[in-house]
């Protein structure tokens, strides 16, 4: 099987963009937790700065919170965004193992929001130049 490419249409861009910049989503986004990240790391150790960041990631995308649910109840669902949803599930599953095993769409998407936030968090450590090492 050939490994699926990942969407790049609006409606895929719609759902990537409520976790990582959309305002209204009451949960917070990745681009706010990685800002307030780099605002408040005074006098901190490499470790800890990246230790922080991966406490931020994991208490803001690991709790329960409905992110998908609240993204779903704010939007029209089409089949278009139903497809995008499949089909952005479908590639984490291929690039973080085939053990996600969700069955449902809200927590398929739940699952798609925590992944695309932790490459998020990632990206901010490699831009910062810190040790990816300490992730977690």
């Amino acid at each position: 099987m050939t490994a699926p490419i990942k969407r790049t249409d609006t409606t895929t861009q719609m759902i990537i963009d409520f976790n990582k910049t959309d305002e209204t989503n009451i949960h917070g986004t990745t681009n706010l937790s990685i800002t307030e990240w780099k605002e408040n790391r005074d006098n901190q150790t490499e470790q800890e700065m990246v230790q922080e960041l991966y406490e931020s990631f994991h208490y803001g995308w690991n709790n329960g919170l409905p992110r998908a649910r609240e993204f779903l109840n704010k939007h029209t669902i089409t089949m278009e965004m139903i497809d995008a949803i499949e089909d952005l599930y479908i590639y984490c599953e291929w690039n973080y193992g085939d053990y996600l095993h969700k069955t449902k769409l809200v927590d398929k998407l739940d699952m798609v929001f925590y992944m695309e936030a932790e490459e998020e968090f990632k990206k901010a450590i490699e831009v910062e130049e810190l040790d990816d090492d300490y992730w977690g």
